[in-house]
C-alpha cells in the first residue's frame, strides 16, 4: 500500500476530512490536506534500488483548539510506523484579511473594502521566465522558539507550561503572559489553552522569510486576473533551493519611460527602520 493510501485511510477512520493538494469546495472547521513531496528510491554499491522512501506534508487546518487531533494523527503515525520528520506550527494568519481602497472617476465618494486573500495556483520561478530578480531575505530579528506561559495566580500559587523548541546556542527564550486565561474557563484543557498561546505568540516570532521580486509583466501570469494581492502562491527558487506557499504581501506597479514595471514581496516584509518607530506590525 502507498504512503498516499495509507495515510488517506488513517484519517479516514479518524473521521478527518482529507483532501490531496489544495480542498476543493467548502472547507470545514477541520480539515487535513496531503502533499506529495517525493518518491526516493536508494541506490547502492550494484546501481540497483533495495527500498522505497515515500515522503509527505500533513497539514492540519483548525479554526479551535487544535491539540487533540495533533495527538490522534501522531499516535496514528508512529502506530502504524511511519517516521515524523518535522512538526511545525504555523498559527492563525492576521494577514488573510485586508483593506482596499476603490477610486470611481465618476466622483463617488472613495469606497473602502475588505478583502481576503485566495489561493492561487500561480507559481513564481526564474525557470518559468515570470520572475526578473530575486532577493531573499531570511531575518531572525525578535526571533523565539522556546516559551515560559504564565496563567493566572501569583507567586508560587501561578500556573505555568512550557514549550521547548531548542538546545543550548539554538534555544532563544520568550515569556508569555497568559493572565487573561482562566483555569475555570477551561477545565481540564487550561493547559492546553496556555500552550496554545504561547506557540501563538512563538508564531509572531518565527523567522520572517520574504522574497521581493521583480516580476516579468509580460510573463504567463497576468497580474488581478492569476494573482492578487493576498494571493497565496507558490515561490520557486534553484538558486536557493526554495520552493514554498507565501501570500503576496505589497504589489507595486509603476510606469516610466521603460514601460510597465511589477515588484512584488512574497512573505512576512521586513520591518523598515520608519515602520519600527511607527510601532507597525
Amino acid at each position: 500500500m502507498s504512503l498516499l493510501a495509507q495515510l488517506t485511510k488513517m484519517l479516514d477512520s479518524l473521521e478527518l476530512p482529507v483532501e490531496t493538494g489544495i480542498f476543493q469546495g467548502q472547507a470545514p472547521d477541520v480539515y487535513v490536506v496531503i502533499t506529495p513531496l517525493s518518491d526516493v528510491f536508494e541506490g547502492f554499491a550494484d546501481d540497483g534500488p533495495h527500498y522505497e522512501t515515500q515522503e509527505a506534508r500533513l497539514s492540519l487546518f483548525c479554526k479551535g483548539n487544535y491539540g487533540q487531533h495533533k495527538n490522534r494523527i501522531i499516535w496514528s503515525l508512529l502506530g502504524l510506523g511511519i517516521t515524523i520528520t518535522d512538526r511545525r506550527y504555523i498559527g492563525y494568519e492576521e494577514d488573510t484579511l485586508g483593506i482596499k481602497t476603490v477610486f470611481d472617476p465618476s466622483g463617488a465618494p472613495l469606497c473602502v473594502v475588505l478583502y481576503q486573500g485566495e489561493t492561487a495556483q500561480a507559481v513564481f520561478s526564474k525557470e518559468y521566465e515570470n520572475v526578473i530578480d530575486q532577493i531573499y531575505t531570511q531575518s531572525y530579528l525578535d526571533y523565539a522558539n522556546s516559551a515560559l506561559i504564565g496563567g493566572e495566580g501569583e507567586g508560587d500559587q501561578r500556573s505555568f507550561a512550557t514549550i521547548s523548541g531548542g538546545t543550548g546556542e539554538d534555544r532563544y527564550e520568550m515569556f508569555v503572559d497568559a493572565k487573561d486565561l482562566r483555569a475555570e474557563d477551561f477545565g481540564e484543557d487550561y493547559i492546553s489553552a496556555l500552550l496554545f498561546r504561547g506557540e501563538g505568540r512563538l508564531n509572531e516570532h518565527a523567522a520572517a522569510n520574504a522574497f521581493d521580486t521583480s516580476v516579468n509583466p509580460y510573463g504567463n501570469l497576468e497580474y488581478k486576473r492569476d494573482y492578487d494581492l493576498g494571493s497565496v502562491v507558490q515561490v520557486q527558487s534553484q538558486r536557493w533551493n526554495l520552493n514554498m506557499r507565501a501570500r503576496i504581501t505589497e504589489v507595486e506597479e509603476s510606469y516610466d519611460a521603460d514601460g510597465r514595471s511589477l515588484r512584488v514581496v512574497f512573505g512576512k516584509p521586513m520591518l523598515s527602520l520608519m515602520k519600527k518607530l511607527k510601532g507597525d506590525d
